[in-house]
Parts: C-alpha cells; structure tokens; sequence
C-alpha cells in the first residue's frame, strides 16, 4: 500500500528551501574566493610591474652617473652649447629620477614610500646615498659653468662617478645597493604574493571538496529525495493518502506481473449520496477518509490500495486464492460495518455515520490485464449493488446470479440489509 504522504509537501518545501540555501552558500563560497584570487593575481602582475620600473629606474641611475660624468669631459673640452645642453639634460634626469624613487612620483609610476631596506642606503649613516646623490648634482651642475670653477667641478665629479662598484666607500657601490635592495625587495614582495595566490588555489581546491562532501552531496540526496517525493506526490491521491487511480493502476499492475496469482477487490461505499445529502459534502470526505484508513489496517504492506474514484477503492492483493480474497473482503466489509465513522469535527457536534461497502473480487493468474480484471471485480460490484448493497461477490458468483443458478444467502454472498 501506498505509505501516508500528508507531509510530502512541507518536507518539499523543506527540501526546496535547503537547495536554495546551499547553492547560495556554494555560489558565494567560489565567488569569494575566485575574488580573492583575482585580486591577489592582480597584485602579483602590479608587483611585478612596478618592480620592473622601480628597477629600471635605479639602474639607470648608475648609467647617468658615468653619463654625466662623460658629458662633463667632453663639454669641459669642448664648450660647446650642445655639449652643455646634453650634460644638463642628463643631469635633470638624474635629479628627477632620484626625486621620483625618494619620495614617489605618479609620472614615472613609482611608489612614494621606500621599503625599509632601500630607505637605510638612502638615509642610513653607512651610505647616506641621498645626501651623497644631491653633493653630486649639485657638483654636476657646477661643471656646466665656464672658466675655473666648471673645470674644478668637472675633476671632482669624475672622482665621484669613477670609482669602483667593489669599493663599499665609492658612489658607484651606493648606487648599486640601491638597485639590489629594489630588486630583492619586489622579489620578496612577488614570493610573498605567489604564496598568497597558491594558498588562494589550495583553499579553493578545498573549498570545492569540502563543498562537495558536506553541501554537494547532501544537496543531491535532497534532490533525489525530492524526485521521490514529487514521483509520490504523482501517483498519491492527497484526500486519503493512499494512491490515486493512476498509482493504482501503474502499481497493479507491476504486482500482477510478477505475483503468480493475484486478486482484484473493487470497492465502493454504499449510498454515498445519502451521506452527502444529510450530513454535507464535509462528512462524505471524512467518511471515504475513514473508510481507507480502515482498508490500510486490514490489507498487507505487499497489497496494492488506492482510491480509483469519488467514493470507490482498489485493491490488488499478491499470491492469493479466490477463497482467501474474499475472506479478505468479508473482513474488511465487517470492520466498516462495526465502525461508525466519527464525523463530529465536521459537524461541531457528537455525530457518527454507519457505514457499509460493496465488494467486487476477481482473480486472475501472472500476466494478466489489470483492466480485464477490474472490468470483471466491477461487474461483481454492480451485481453486489444490485443484490442488496453491503455485500462481497466475485466475478463467478456475479455471472451465475446474472443466468439465475446462484441464490445471494449462498456462503459466498453477504447481506445485513442496506445501509
């Protein structure tokens, strides 16, 4: 028999709250973290890109030191106003540069602060390369000048510019740390950054299989859970709980396939009408509830039972003689009789309808059509209905009712009056 599903759909409702839930969750967990990603590999190329000109910009420092200090012998040979313009241009960029990779510059893209390494060689007491790089800009303006003091100028600066990158005491040397302090730093700054980034991957990575194990995987038994109960839902009639006609049919005829012998009960409550017309269409619900409430009690959890119409009911019942059919039926018929149905929740006062049915039974064999078979409980039903109501008849008693070689007080014919 179909199982009671008065709760399919708060528990669908459930499941389909839940689904939506973990799917935020899954959405929002692999957007936070596909973010920090693209961040953080934004950071990496931003890195890499200002450490490229950072030292770039450094380097070229030590190339316009020997530069100027050219320039400076060639225009103190020469006094030539090209010589000149070359010497002080190579000078105001030597100068801006210093100024941009000191206090930062927009223009160059350079950063405003120095990293702590860089800043001691800038401004630290063993180098001092900011105090050390303006006595040289300004001995290199002086060598721009005519007469004695550019002359001068000129033999200090080539002093300054020349000396060894080895000798820890030499401009050159000063210029030199400048330029590995930038690149080490942005080197670190880029590992740091990777690192970030390959943790970023490795939390995705588990995020995706913690997601999976706690969130994925629960969320597809919910899914399939709700599969089953929306197939429930399908085939369920939601008056009685028990299965709708096509429920009943499909199941049926599943169980007639593969029982050996099986056998078809049709059912029908006696003058519903009646029921309806007096006690109000409330109380004719409540009746077909009862009576299907009473039919789970009496058929087996293998038996197949649905409601197959307003107040008609089906039943299949496995491995099964005729005899044990009807004995089944006659038990049923009895428990409805003996139990009025109590109706006075409908009413809003003490209030119980006698009930009784009309059974049909037909037997059939492995194979058979559930839609012959119902056709003769059917019959047997009318017949039933015919003879009096509130009786059990089989399909062969019905036959032999009909050609008169059968009498309804025969064992296989129930009565106590109609209802």
């Amino acid at each position: 028999m179909a199982p009671p599903a008065n709760n399919s759909r708060p528990r669908l409702t459930a499941a389909m709250n839940y689904l939506t839930v973990s799917v935020v969750v899954v959405l929002g967990v692999i957007g936070a973290i596909a973010a920090t990603a693209h961040v953080i590999t934004g950071s990496v190329i931003d890195a890499q890109r200002d450490s490229a000109t950072v030292v770039n910009v450094s380097g070229r420092q030590r190339m316009l030191s020997q530069r100027i200090a050219l320039l400076a012998g060639r225009y103190d040979g020469s006094h030539s106003d090209s010589d000149r313009q070359r010497l002080s241009a190579a000078i105001d960029l030597f100068e801006t540069s210093h100024t941009g990779l000191v206090e930062g510059s927009s223009d160059m893209a350079l950063p405003e602060t120095l990293p702590p390494s860089v800043q001691d060689i800038y401004f630290g007491q063993r180098l001092d390369l900011d105090r050390r790089t303006k006595a040289f800009i300004a001995v290199a303006r002086r060598s721009t000048l005519d007469g004695g003091e550019g002359e001068t100028a000129f033999h200090e600066l080539r002093t300054i510019a020349m000396g060894e990158v080895a000798d820890e005491q030499s401009f050159l040397y000063a210029l030199n740390a400048a330029v590995d302090a930038f690149a080490d730093h942005h080197a670190e700054q880029i590992l740091t950054l990777r690192k970030s980034q390959s943790t970023a991957m490795i939390v995705f990575v588990c995020a995706l299989v913690i997601g999976t194990l706690v969130i994925v995987r629960p969320m597809l038994r919910r899914v399939t859970a709700m599969a089953d109960n929306l197939d429930e839902l399908a085939v369920t009639d939601p008056m009685t709980s028990a299965l709708n006609r096509r429920g009943f049919m499909l199941r049926g005829a599943e169980l007639i396939e593969s029982a050996p012998r099986c056998a078809v009960l049709v059912i029908d409550i006696d003058h519903f009408k009646r029921v309806n017309d007096v006690f109000g269409h409330a109380a004719g619900d409540t009746c077909i509830r009862h009576v299907a409430s009473l039919a789970k009690e009496v058929f087996r959890a293998s038996d197949v039972f649905g409601r197959i119409g307003g107040e008609e009911f089906g039943a299949v019942l496995a491995d099964v003689s005729l005899d044990t059919a009807l004995l089944v039926a006659e038990r049923l018929s009895e428990v409805v009789r003996s139990t009025p149905c109590d109706v006075a929740s409908v009413l809003r006062r003490a209030e119980t309808v006698d009930v009784t049915i009309s059974v049909g039974v037909a037997v059939c064999d492995i194979g058979s059509r559930l839609e012959l078979i119902m056709q003769q409980a059917d019959s047997a039903l009318y017949q039933a209905k015919r003879a009096g109501r509130d009786r059990v008849l089989s399909f062969e008693q019905s036959q032999s009712l009909v050609l008169g070689e059968f009498s309804p007080t025969s064992t296989r014919v129930r009565s106590s009056g109609q209802a």
